[in-house]
C-alpha cells in the first residue's frame, strides 16, 4: 500500500493483485457504553441524556399514557352520545315539519 499526491494521507493507492492481503499493524474503536462520545467536543448533552431509562421513569411513562389512554376513550364515549341525541333531534325535526 502506498499514499498518493495528497498531503493528508487519505489518497492510498494498493495493489491488490500482487498483495492480496494487507497486514494490520493497529485498530481502535471508541464505543461509549452509556452516554454520548467523550472525545466529541462539539456534543453539549450531558451524560444523563443518553443513559436509558430506570425502570421507576419506564413506569411512569407508562402510567401517564395508561390515564392518557383513558381519557380519550372517556372523549370517544361522550362523542359517540353526542352524535347519537343530534341524529335523534335532527330526526325529530324533520318528522316534526315535514
Amino acid at each position: 500500500m502506498t499514499y498518493d499526491w495528497q498531503p493528508d494521507g487519505s489518497g492510498k493507492k494498493w495493489d491488490n493483485k500482487s498483495s492480496p492481503e494487507v497486514p494490520i499493524s493497529s485498530i481502535r474503536f471508541f464505543i461509549p457504553l452509556i452516554g454520548g462520545d467523550p472525545h466529541d467536543c462539539f456534543d453539549d448533552r450531558s451524560l444523563e441524556d443518553g443513559m436509558p431509562p430506570s425502570r421507576a421513569q419506564f413506569n411512569q411513562v407508562t402510567a401517564t399514557l395508561n390515564q392518557i389512554e383513558n381519557k380519550l376513550e372517556s372523549i370517544t364515549n361522550q362523542f359517540f352520545w353526542l352524535i347519537i341525541v343530534m341524529a335523534i333531534l335532527m330526526f325529530a325535526f324533520i318528522w316534526r315539519y315535514r
